[in-house]
This record gives C-alpha cells, sequence and structure tokens, in this order.
C-alpha cells in the first residue's frame, strides 16, 4: 500500500511539471467567466396577528438562526437610554427562568440569544444547532413575549450603563460623534437623543415596561429564520409560539425634519489632548430615497478604507493620521455624512483644510474612470460575496419590509450599480456633501481653538456636552470684583468668625465609585486640622488608599507599603487639608477674575502660585460654590476634572455640602457626607505609623 502511495505523489509531482512548463507566467492569467447571479429564494407568511415571518432554508450548516425586529428603537425614547436599557434586560429573566438559568441552559448547547437597539429598531437575535431548535425557540419566546424585566437586574444594568457613558467621556471620537447629530438634526432631535449619566440615572423599571407595553407589537414586527430548517415546519413552530402574540394598535412612528443648528465650529474642549477628533458632517437623504445608492458611492469615494482619498492625502500624502475614515449612516428616515480623522494636534487646521479640498473636488469633478471602475468592481464583489451568508438576504428581506420598499430594490441593486456615472457620484456629491454646506466637530486641546477661526465661529462646549460658549451659553457681564465675591462667599458659609472657630473637621462619606466599568461601594473618612494637616482613609473593598500629611511632610500607603509623596502632589494635598479652601483664594495667592453670570453661576477663572487653573461656579443668589472645574494628572496623563457640591446644610455655624460628586474621564465618585467640627485630634495620626 506504502508503494501505491509513493506512485500516487509522485505522479501529482509530474503531472506539475509538466503544468507548469505550458504556462507562461509573464502572462496575467484570464479571469474565469462571471457566472451567472441569482438572487436566493425565501418563502414568507404572515400569522393573523400581523407578525411577518421570512424563512431563508440553507442546507449548508445543521444550524439556524432567528431574528426578530421591531420598529421603534432610541429614536422614542422619552428618556434616553431606555431602549437600550431594554434590550440588555430582555435576557436576564424570561418566563419562569432567571438570567443565571437562562445563561446556564443557552451556553450549555452552545446557543446564543442577545437583543439590541438603534435608532430605528430593536432586535431580538438566537442562534445555534438545529438539533436544539425545540429548546432555542422555547427561551426565544419567552424572551420575546414574557420578561420579566427584573429590578434587581434592572439596577445592575443602569450602573453598568452609567459606567460605560462615563468611559466615553475618554473616547473623543464617541463624544464628537454625538454632538455632530445635535449640530446636524437639531438639539432635541429624535435621531440626536443620546443616552447621558443623568437621563440614565432618571430611568425607572416603570419606563422601561412602559416601552415594552407599547412597542412589542406581533402587528409591527418581522422575525427570519434561516438555517438547516423546512419552512413549513417553521411556519407550524412560530405559529405555535408567537400565534396567541395579542394584536396591538398600529403606531405611527413620525420623526421630523431636520433643525440645523446655526454654522460654525463646535468645539469640545478636552484640556491634554494630544490629538484632535475632527469630523466634517452634512445632511443625507433617507434610506428609502433613489438617490441614497449614489450618494453612498459618493461617500466611499472619500472614506473607503485604502482606497479612498482621505487615506491617500490625510494619511499618505502628508502623514496628518493613521485611519480617516468616511461614512454614510444608513437610517429610515434621515441620513447624514460623516468624515474625519484623529490627527496631530498641531495639524488640525491643515487636516480640516484637505478634508474640505478633497470634498470640494469631488463636487466640483467627475471621479477619473480608473478610481470610479475600481469603486464599482468592489461594491459589486462585495454584493455577491455577502450572499455566501444567508443572514445577509434575511437583513435585506427584513430591511425592505421595514422600509416598506420593494424587494426589487435589493434583487436589481446590481445593474443600477454597473449603471452608475462619475458624472451622477459627484452631482451627489454637490448636493449632499458639499463643504459650503457642511458642519465641522473638533474634540481637542483648547490650545488649537485660535487656528479654527479662520473656519467660522467657535461654539465651545465641555465633556458633558453642554455649551460654554456661543448664544445659549451667553455670559451676562456683572459688576463684582473678586474680593466683593470671596466677601459674599464667606458671609454664605457663615461668616469669618464661624470660619475661624473651627478647628478641626472629620467627613464622612458613603461612596460609590464608578472606575473601568465597575461599581464600587465604599467608605471615605477625612481628618483634617488647622492650619493644613489632613488624613484620608478610603475602603472600597477592593483597595484601601490611605493619605498623611503633617503639613511638613505627606505620605501615601497601601496594603502596609508606604512611600513619601513630593512635587505637584504633595501641594496638592496641602491644598486638601485646608478648611473652606475656596473662601482663603486670595489670601493663598490666587489670580482671580470674574468672567460673568451664566446659567445662575458667577463663573471666576482662577490661577494658583503653582499656575494651575481652575474655574469655579459660585450660586448667583446664595453665592455658596456648586461645582469647579481642573485639571488632574493621572497615569501620566491630563484629564479635565468637575467637581459638583449639593444640599448645603448648617452643621455648628457653617454651611456644609452633604453631597459631592467627582466626575472625570477615568472614574466618577459620589460621597453622602456627614460632619463632625471641632474634635480634638493628635498630631501622631497625620504621619503613618512605621
Amino acid at each position: 500500500m506504502k508503494f501505491l502511495s509513493y506512485i500516487f505523489v509522485i505522479s501529482i509531482i509530474l503531472v506539475n511539471i509538466m503544468t507548469a512548463q505550458t504556462i507562461d507566467v509573464s502572462k496575467k492569467p484570464e479571469s474565469l467567466p462571471a457566472g451567472e447571479f441569482k438572487f436566493p429564494s425565501h418563502k414568507e407568511k404572515t400569522l393573523p396577528n400581523g407578525l411577518k415571518i421570512f424563512v431563508i432554508e440553507d442546507k449548508d450548516q445543521p444550524t439556524l438562526s432567528l431574528n426578530l425586529l421591531i420598529p421603534g428603537g432610541t429614536s422614542v425614547d422619552t428618556k434616553a437610554g431606555t431602549a437600550d436599557l431594554l434590550a440588555a434586560l430582555l435576557t436576564k429573566g424570561a418566563g419562569k427562568r432567571s438570567a443565571q438559568q437562562i445563561a446556564n441552559e443557552i451556553d450549555g448547547v452552545g446557543a446564543s440569544i442577545s437583543a439590541s437597539s438603534t435608532g430605528d429598531y430593536i432586535t431580538v437575535s438566537a442562534s445555534g444547532l438545529k438539533k436544539h431548535m425545540k429548546l432555542i425557540l422555547d427561551i426565544y419566546t419567552d424572551v420575546v413575549l414574557k420578561p420579566s424585566l427584573p429590578e434587581d437586574e434592572f439596577e445592575k444594568l443602569q450602573k453598568q450603563m452609567i459606567a460605560g457613558l462615563i468611559n466615553d467621556k475618554s473616547q473623543p471620537s464617541k463624544l464628537g460623534a454625538i454632538l455632530a447629530r445635535k449640530v446636524l438634526y437639531g438639539e432635541n432631535h429624535p435621531y440626536a437623543n443620546s443616552a447621558t449619566e443623568k437621563s440614565v440615572e432618571s430611568i425607572e423599571i416603570d419606563d422601561v415596561k412602559q416601552y415594552y407595553s407599547t412597542y412589542f407589537k406581533p402587528n409591527q414586527a418581522s422575525i427570519a429564520i434561516i438555517g438547516d430548517v423546512n419552512a413549513e415546519e417553521v411556519f407550524k413552530a412560530i405559529d405555535k409560539s408567537f400565534g396567541d402574540w395579542k394584536k396591538g394598535k398600529s403606531l405611527e412612528i413620525k420623526i421630523p425634519e431636520a433643525k440645523p443648528m446655526p454654522k460654525g465650529v463646535y468645539f469640545i474642549n478636552r484640556p491634554g489632548s494630544t490629538q484632535s477628533t475632527v469630523i466634517i458632517t452634512s445632511l443625507g437623504v433617507p434610506s428609502t430615497d433613489e438617490k441614497y445608492e449614489t450618494l453612498e458611492l459618493a461617500s466611499k469615494i472619500i472614506g473607503s478604507g485604502f482606497g479612498g482619498r482621505l487615506f491617500r492625502t490625510l494619511r499618505e500624502t502628508y502623514s496628518f493620521t493613521y485611519t480617516p475614515w468616511g461614512y454614510l449612516t444608513s437610517s429610515k428616515y434621515l441620513n447624514r455624512f460623516a468624515c474625519g480623522a484623529d490627527v496631530k494636534m498641531d495639524k488640525t487646521d491643515s487636516s480640516i483644510t484637505v478634508i474640505m479640498e478633497q470634498l470640494q473636488q469631488l463636487a466640483d469633478e467627475a471621479p477619473a474612470a480608473d478610481e470610479l471602475n475600481r469603486l464599482l468592481k468592489f461594491e459589486l464583489g462585495q454584493y455577491y460575496m455577502s450572499f455566501e451568508n444567508s443572514s445577509f438576504l434575511a437583513s435585506l428581506i427584513q430591511s425592505a419590509d421595514f422600509l416598506n420598499i420593494p424587494l426589487e430594490r435589493f434583487k436589481s441593486y446590481p445593474s443600477r450599480l454597473q449603471a452608475t456615472s462619475g458624472k451622477a457620484i459627484s452631482a451627489m456629491a454637490y448636493d449632499f456633501m458639499n463643504p459650503k454646506n457642511a458642519f465641522i466637530v473638533v474634540v481637542g486641546d483648547p490650545k488649537v481653538k485660535q487656528d479654527l477661526e479662520k473656519f467660522g465661529q467657535i461654539i465651545e462646549y465641555n465633556l458633558d456636552l453642554e455649551p460654554i460658549s456661543g448664544e445659549k451659553a451667553k455670559m451676562e457681564k456683572v459688576s463684582l470684583s473678586p474680593e466683593d465675591l470671596m466677601k459674599k462667599h464667606i458671609d454664605a458659609i457663615g461668616g469669618k468668625s464661624s470660619i475661624a472657630a473651627v478647628n478641626s473637621m472629620i467627613v464622612k462619606s458613603k461612596s460609590n465609585m464608578i472606575i473601568q466599568g465597575q461599581s464600587l461601594e465604599g467608605d471615605i473618612i477625612e481628618y483634617k486640622k488647622a492650619p493644613n494637616k489632613y488624613y484620608l482613609k478610603m475602603d472600597m473593598g477592593m483597595f484601601v488608599q490611605e493619605l498623611w500629611c503633617n503639613g511638613q511632610q505627606a505620605f501615601s500607603g497601601q496594603n502596609g507599603i508606604f512611600s513619601e509623596i513630593k512635587g505637584k502632589q504633595y501641594d496638592k494635598i496641602m491644598g486638601d487639608g485646608i478648611m473652606f479652601a475656596t473662601t482663603k483664594l486670595l489670601e493663598n495667592g490666587f489670580e482671580m477674575e470674574v468672567l460673568g453670570r451664566q446659567d445662575g453661576n458667577i463663573v471666576v477663572k482662577a490661577k494658583s502660585k503653582a499656575g494651575e487653573e481652575y474655574t469655579y461656579y459660585f450660586d448667583a443668589k446664595t453665592y455658596l460654590l456648586n461645582k469647579y472645574e481642573q485639571l488632574e494628572e493621572m497615569s501620566n496623563a491630563t484629564y479635565p476634572v468637575t467637581v459638583k457640591m449639593s444640599n448645603y446644610q448648617k452643621v455648628g455655624d457653617v454651611m456644609l455640602p452633604m453631597l459631592v460628586e467627582t466626575n472625570s474621564e477615568i472614574y466618577k465618585l459620589k460621597n453622602e457626607n456627614t460632619y463632625e467640627l471641632n474634635k480634638e485630634m493628635d498630631d501622631q495620626m497625620f504621619l503613618p505609623k512605621k
């Protein structure tokens, strides 16, 4: 047998040698003749309750998948974040199963069930082996029809979502995209609806239940089943599972026209950034518009990966960035074109100029024949290849149903694509990507602002996307000197004599810290003794951190290991040890400038002797401090930090905040405080015990 195997192998080698001798390797081989493409078939049925069922039989693998589409999505949120929370909560308990039981049973058969939301709809998906269809469909049906929406799981997801939103502040591209939507569609437009920490905190479990009862209706939904299945059997199984789902009142989702904000450069201040995120955006057309396909091709001429013009200019010609991008969104009612890049800080204005030039060139001139042919061949190839995955066909069928357009539009796409002219692409670019109609959004260090004034008025925002300049953030002038303000602030707290009478202070805090997606509960205790002695212990369960400062030296300690603190960190801790520090800004050498009144606050810029800059917001009525902003160094990087004070109450003869909240891109800390004044303190407690 071995001898026969050797002969077989040798015969193959000889054939290869002989074949190689007849091939002219200097000539490019001819392409194989193109096979005729036939749009795959599917079967569909509508149940008496209005649920539309689409079945795609695919016998290649013994698997199946399901996808339910419910119109609505985040655009119909009354409180931004509700649809996202509902989608996350659907699999956290359904029917008689808890979240853990669902996870165990689904994982146990190597299947998956998930839900997600977009601006236009919520989808619930499942996949697994065909032999487990009964179990998968049983759990899937409960998730869709009988979600328990448990409050304890809701509270966990709510905290996780807030943690994610805090993390988003460290991602300039996400901040820029959110602001770009607001600028282009209008601040209160449904497509500009974006979850914030405040909006998510305001959501209650009843809001989630109300969303579910309003939009989860069979006569508004469609379900696609793909895999090694028999259509008639699937129709019976879906009818059995979903046939009793009660029909509801059809809801017409109305998305208003866009109301763009005034033209200008919308700038998000992110002090310490070494790069700038640049976004150029303009209004497009709905996905149902016949112009959409050609406009999408125009967007790909600009930003389609390695073949896009921004890649060839911003990256290859100028080396301003590594990964420029451009795209056209695909929403049902409104869309926007956006392009941009994360660029070197000192090249922010130059990058905008290059992008604008590329947009203008496409608007003025049709792309060259070779550039157009490359794009059309690539898009056609991608379209055909996508049918290798039957889920793509299912998405087209459900999209046609959702968009209320004939499926024929997708079937005839290749012929329309091949007939697209460069002139048509240029016309779309002129109408919808023209830089004259574009809006500019930049996230970066304030140092670059003056370089951007040539593109229009600078309208500034903070990291919470609150306007800090422009008409909405107009600063009223006030006749108030720093000295007058400090006197009013001191009087608001209790007066000079009452403040001076406080020799020591103990602050005990029940704390919640959200960091790196985790929510930690713990306790913080601070001891302060005049003039600048300070001790802090932060016990968050996972870690215990201590700080000591005796007015001359400062130390930090963790797990019994101590280290001395010097330099800027020492100066900061010395400042933390000063009681009623904001009443002593002038006497401690701060330079202060009263900027004016804004949103009920007296806004003050201040600079310490060491050059550190702060912005203080004093309540215009009470003159108590509402918040302050500063830059903080963490992990060899600089981040903006906001500290808010609220719920002031009288303790002894002075007013103190019962709630202090610290927000940064890295963490969020919420302290609920109690105070003790003028307790005896041994000076030894302000040095670590060695």
